[in-house]
């Protein structure tokens, strides 16, 4: 098998993320940078390789950012059980 990372391949910081986020919900997030202790996996921006994804699967990505905030939010809102318990678990500060 191959790992083949699916993604926009449009990098974007994590403030990025979180200012989308506060615009399409209207709700202003508490920021806290360092409240949690950080893992070798973290960093301050993500981009997919998304170059397997176009050679093997002749994929694109069709939404950027904002859309597929967007349409996840869309989602959310229409299926409001589907993750009740992981979004309870979860601190609220980013």
């Amino acid at each position: 098998g191959k790992v083949v990372n699916i993604g926009s391949g449009t990098e974007s910081s994590n403030e990025n993320v979180v200012d989308v986020v506060e615009r399409l919900t209207g709700t202003r997030l508490v920021r806290t940078p360092g409240a949690f202790p950080s893992s070798p996996s973290d960093t301050a921006h993500r981009c997919a390789d998304i170059s397997k994804a176009k050679t093997l699967l002749n994929w694109a990505p069709q939404y950027d950012l904002t859309r597929g905030v967007s349409a996840t939010l869309t989602w959310h809102r229409e299926n409001p059980h589907a993750c009740e318990s992981e979004i309870a678990a979860k601190p609220r500060h980013v």
